[in-house]
């Protein structure tokens, strides 16, 4: 790429002046981390993370190469939840915040269009 990425600013006016709890739709807004491990060979990772939930995915974005986590319910990411086999009803709008799935999807999204991969 470029070298550049567009800066994604969001004034923490309201959180100080306003006791607002968030300036970022706790299920849009996400945090992105990309990874590059030089002690196994250059392994490249990513991870998406919004309020409730995360996916990390080593070498690839399709389901194989990622884990799901539910981190409202399991801060320590032990479990995974299981991943749908795809994002149809998420993409018609179908799926909602409120199911698991479809922020699996939003996620996906997220590394599948921001990120290295």
């Amino acid at each position: 790429g470029t070298g550049t990425v567009p800066v994604d600013a969001v004034s923490l006016k309201p959180i100080l002046d306003d006791n607002t709890a968030s300036v970022r739709d706790p299920d849009q807004g996400y945090v992105l981390s990309e990874n590059v491990n030089l002690m196994t060979g250059g392994t490249r990772m990513v991870s998406a993370r919004n309020a409730t939930h995360k996916i990390g995915c080593v070498e690839g974005i399709d389901r194989e190469h990622c884990e799901f986590y539910d981190l409202a319910n399991d801060p320590l990411e032990e479990y995974p939840l299981e991943k749908p086999l795809q994002c149809t009803d998420y993409t018609n709008g179908e799926w909602t915040p409120a199911q698991h799935q479809w922020h699996f999807c939003r996620l996906s999204e997220v590394v599948a269009t921001q990120s290295f991969f």
